[in-house]
Formats: C-alpha cells, sequence, structure tokens
C-alpha cells in the first residue's frame, strides 16, 4: 500500500507535467536594436493577447499558432507564428521594412475618390454631381484649391465611378422623370470636369440601385443590395451581362469582390447587420461564399460571419471576419490560419493590403507576412480606396479638424512626409498649410491689415512677418522635411 502511494506521488506529477510540457513551446522574437523600442503584440486565436517590448523576448505559450504584430517608429510588421509543442523553440526575425512611399494629393476631400489623371477628383457618394470635385495641387506661387462642378438641376446620382485604360468613368442612376425612363448611365470624366459620351445600361434594373467595383483589366461588376442581380461588363462600352444560377439560401449578400475575371460573392446569415459584435460571436452566424469563374459556380459554407472574402494566393480565400480578424481558407473550405486586428483588405493587383487600426499593411499569404505599408501614427483613419494600381488613404489630422488624401507608392519607400506636416500642424504656428505632392505651402500669421508706418502703405506687419517666417523655417527643418526634394513656400 505504501510503495503504490509512493508509486502515485511521483507518477501523477510527472504524467501532469508531461502533459503540460507536451502542450506547450517557446516562442522567441529576435528584432534588431534600431527597433528595441517596439511593441510586440501577440493575440491567439480566441483574441487574447498581450504586449512586449525590447529587442528580444521570449515565452513560453500552449502550443498553437499566434497572431504576431510589431508596432515601431516608421516602422511594423505582422504573421503568423507557430508554438511547438514538448517546449520546443520557434525563433522569428522579422524583417522589418521601412513604409511604403506617399504623397499628399488633396485635402478636404469628399466621402467617395478617384482619380483624373494625376488629380484627386472626389464626391459624396451617391449623390448629386453638384458635390463633384477636383483638387487642384499646390505650386510655388498659390496654394492647393478645389475646383467644384458648376451647380445644375441634376437629374440622376453618381454611383461609383472607375478608372481604366481609357479613363475615369462615373456610373450615375437617372431618375424616372417625366422626359426620362430613368436608368444607369456611364459617363466619361473629363479636363474642367466635364461629362461627355454617355452610355445607356439598358441591360440593368433600372430601379434597383447598384455598387460598381472593378472587373478584369478595364470592366466592372455591378450587385444590388440583396445580391439578386449581379452583372459583369468586360469594358465600359458594352452592355452588362445578368450572371444566373447564384445560390443563396436567403442569406444577405456582403459584397462582390473580383479578383482578375473570378467573382467572389459574399453572403452571410446576418440579416442585414443587425447583430452587434457579440451577438455575431454568439450566434454561430453562418458565410455562404459563390465562386464565379467563367460559365462555373462554385459553393462554400463556412461558419461565421464574414463581411468580405477574396481570392488571394494559389488556391486560398481571404475573409474579412465582423469580429475584426482575416481568417484565410483552402477554397476547400478549411481554415488554414487567423491574422488577428485587420477589419478589412484591399487588391491592388497581385499585392493584398490588410486594414488594422494601426496602419496598412502589406502582406503576403505565402509567407504568412507582412510589412506596415502605410502607419497612421498622429492621424486618424476616415477610408481607403484602391484605383487600379495604387491605394488613396483619407487621414484627418485632429489638429486641424482636415481630412488629407494621401496616394501610396507600394514601389518605393517613405520620407514620412505626412508625420512631418503632422508635427508642423500640431505646433500651433501655421495659419494654413496646403501640401501637392512635391509642394509644401504654408501660411503663417502676419499680423491684422492695417497702415504700416515704416512702409507708408495698408498691409501687414513686416516685423512680425519677417520673425514668423524665420520661425517656420526652423520648424520645418526640425520636422525633417527634405527641401532638396520638396519645394517649400513659407508667406
Amino acid at each position: 500500500m505504501r510503495k503504490t502511494a509512493i508509486l502515485f506521488i511521483i507518477v501523477i506529477p510527472a504524467v501532469f507535467g508531461l502533459l503540460w510540457a507536451g502542450s506547450r513551446g517557446t516562442l522567441t522574437i529576435n528584432l534588431p536594436e534600431s527597433a528595441a523600442d517596439s511593441v510586440i503584440t501577440i493575440t491567439d486565436h480566441k483574441g487574447n493577447y498581450f504586449e512586449l517590448s525590447g529587442p528580444r523576448v521570449s515565452k513560453i505559450l500552449p502550443s498553437g499558432e499566434y497572431s504576431v504584430e510589431i508596432t515601431g517608429d516608421q516602422t511594423g510588421w505582422v504573421g503568423v507564428i507557430n508554438v511547438p509543442r514538448f517546449l520546443a523553440s520557434n525563433t522569428a526575425q522579422p524583417d522589418l521594412n521601412p513604409e511604403a512611399g506617399r504623397a499628399f494629393i488633396g485635402d478636404n476631400t469628399g466621402s467617395c475618390v478617384s482619380l483624373l489623371g494625376n488629380k484627386l477628383v472626389s464626391y459624396s457618394c451617391n449623390s448629386s454631381p453638384d458635390y463633384l470635385s477636383i483638387h487642384q495641387p499646390a505650386t510655388g506661387s498659390t496654394p492647393g484649391f478645389t475646383a467644384s462642378m458648376e451647380s445644375n438641376q441634376w437629374a440622376w446620382d453618381i454611383e461609383s465611378s472607375l478608372v481604366t485604360s481609357q479613363g475615369t468613368y462615373l456610373f450615375a442612376h437617372e431618375y424616372d422623370l417625366e422626359d426620362s425612363k430613368g436608368g444607369h448611365y456611364i459617363y466619361q470624366l473629363k479636363e474642367g470636369l466635364s461629362l461627355e459620351n454617355p452610355y445607356h445600361l439598358s441591360s440593368m434594373d433600372t430601379n434597383s440601385a447598384f455598387v460598381f467595383k472593378p472587373y478584369g483589366n478595364d470592366g466592372y461588376v455591378a450587385y444590388n443590395a440583396t445580391g439578386s442581380l449581379v452583372y459583369t461588363a468586360n469594358s465600359v462600352n458594352e452592355q452588362p451581362v445578368l450572371l444566373q444560377n447564384i445560390a443563396t439560401d436567403e442569406y444577405t449578400l456582403q459584397t462582390a469582390e473580383a479578383t482578375g475575371k473570378d467573382i467572389v460573392l459574399t453572403f452571410t446569415s446576418d440579416p442585414e447587420g443587425l447583430y452587434s459584435d457579440e451577438e455575431r460571436v454568439n450566434e454561430q452566424l453562418k458565410t455562404q461564399v459563390v465562386i464565379i469563374s467563367g460559365d462555373s459556380r462554385k459553393l462554400m459554407k463556412i461558419d461565421g460571419g464574414y463581411t468580405k472574402v477574396v481570392i488571394c494566393g494559389e488556391e486560398q480565400l481571404c475573409a474579412i471576419s465582423s469580429t475584426k480578424h482575416m481568417d484565410v481558407y483552402s477554397q476547400k473550405g478549411k481554415l488554414q490560419y487567423r491574422v488577428g486586428n485587420v477589419s478589412d483588405l484591399l487588391q491592388l493587383g497581385n499585392k493584398l493590403l490588410l486594414t488594422t487600426d494601426k496602419g496598412l499593411i502589406d502582406y503576403d499569404t505565402k509567407s504568412r507576412s507582412g510589412s506596415y505599408a502605410y502607419s497612421y501614427g498622429p492621424y486618424e483613419p476616415c477610408g481607403i480606396d484602391a484605383v487600379r494600381q495604387t491605394a488613396l488613404v483619407c487621414i484627418l489630422n485632429p489638429a486641424f479638424g482636415e481630412r488629407y488624401t494621401l496616394q501610396l507608392d507600394l514601389q518605393s519607400t517613405s520620407d514620412s512626409i505626412d508625420k512631418s506636416i503632422a508635427q508642423i500642424i500640431d505646433s500651433g504656428q501655421p495659419e494654413a498649410i496646403s501640401v501637392s505632392r512635391d509642394t509644401v505651402f504654408i501660411s503663417v500669421d502676419k499680423g491684422e491689415l492695417a497702415y504700416q508706418p515704416s512702409t507708408g502703405f495698408f498691409g501687414y506687419d513686416p516685423d512680425l512677418t519677417k520673425t514668423n517666417i524665420a520661425q517656420m523655417q526652423e520648424l520645418v527643418q526640425k520636422a525633417g522635411v527634405n527641401r532638396s526634394t520638396y519645394n517649400v513656400v513659407i508667406e
């Protein structure tokens, strides 16, 4: 009996110790010394997370896959790392690449944006062309300004815009008036904000409102709110064709996304988004994904409520969850891994940009990792749009309360001009500031317009103006604006 008790005392802890060791491993992350101040956030598949810091961290964790996010000064990284069993170690040495190049192309923009050549066009989504504007860049003599379309009694709203190799086009939904049958039209947008070459999309349902997305090289896909009507066209010069045989089981359409000539429709059992985030988890929502490739239709059902699903990588689907993460599935419906803190994604050709609360990640599904292409820093995000091969990012500066639009260049690296401008604005010294690509136009306080005894004329205080311009010159240098790259005008 005593031997049995001793054996029990020895064996039971050993078994529990073996089970404990068998279910845990060590995760080690090595960073360069230059990134010693970076914050490392580790998130498990349930959404539980903790933060660490330092150039080298090591921690024993339950075995499984973890989403790791590293954020630092003008650099960042996200990846999925596996923690092995039996206290084995997995060491990661992330590549902390510099952020992508960016340029200011407009301010005080509307809620929807597009490009006309290299100029920014903005308008209020689903509204009259009265709110259509083009953003003229700053020059060496004038700050940037916005030119709006002349007011007219427009009988239609702008539904969307599309940039093709042939130019910029607007999709319009015309009202059913006495002298018009209404319906959907395409207009080509020209310099001077003139609308030309109207083309009636007579094959589309007249009364339904549609969302338009790019499709193929120069075409588009259009769908209504329920997903009962989905059209495709290979160019703006042809009538769209209604797609047939789209089974949904009365699920609610979330979005339609095209990757090349393949289309993915995402339907969810969440009726019109009525559930809260907590209810979406508890209700065990379902998602139906319809993949359309030519005449073929493939239906896949997956657990969870997803707002967007796209084809990404080889035979993979990237699904954005309504509870802020991205799941990567095989096209057979098997969950491969999860990336935490992701609220949306954009496809730019073969590039995949993930949206987080800290910025945008240039992500590679094959390596299960990516670097930050843009971090918001002192700005607040207010939207992101894909226009062909480029991303347009809306940012809000809380100090001025103004919205700016940046154009990202994923093929170059950043000089962080946006962070420099934020530093100048936060100083409280500029009266106004306008940035357009390579020109920075800053206005300083010159005092009141009054008679100046020193000059004998009405004007601004020359001494105050001289002092404030000199102070602004110092601030521009301190903020790190590269004067060899940017033409800085201070007046």
